[in-house]
């Protein structure tokens, strides 16, 4: 690779990990662990800050007379490394369960008539209905409205 090629991989190498680490130490402030959705984001940040730290720093390691990195640095890399498959394939069932596999919608018409009802019981709109619901609800496939008699129980 040409210097000035290399040096503009190592230079948005480092640009893309500073990020990468920033995100990890904001999120890290906030309660991320409570969800799934949480835990795999943080879990999908420090696998990318990992390696692309890893790769930034790469060039600052002293070499062999071989120019070959140290072995503890090359088991480190790739034990960051290997956690991507997982977080990967994780994303990928986290978006399946969130959208599913049909094209259906997502309320049901006696939902949205229920919907509906309670809108016009309160005198507000469908979609603030919808939000005072919650978002625990909505990540079903469906809307459920819940009667004041099974609240109590």
């Amino acid at each position: 690779m040409s210097g000035h090629l290399l040096g503009l991989f190592q230079f948005l190498t480092l640009m893309t990990a500073v990020p990468a680490v920033l995100a990890c130490v904001v999120f890290s402030r906030v309660p991320w662990w409570r969800s799934g959705i949480g835990r795999h984001v943080m879990s999908y940040m420090l696998v990318a800050a990992g390696t692309f730290s890893l790769s930034a720093v790469s060039s600052r390691i002293p070499r062999d007379a071989h120019n070959q990195l140290p072995m503890w640095f090359g088991v480190l890399f790739l034990a960051v490394y290997a956690c991507y498959p997982v977080v990967m394939w994780w994303r990928l069932v986290v978006l399946i369960r969130a959208r599913g596999w049909h094209d259906e919608p997502t309320v049901d018409a006696e939902t949205l008539a229920a919907i509906d009802q309670v809108a016009a019981d309160q005198g507000v709109t469908r979609a603030e209905v919808i939000r005072r619901l919650g978002s625990a609800t909505r990540r079903t496939r469906g809307l459920r409205v819940v009667d004041e008699e099974e609240t109590s129980q």
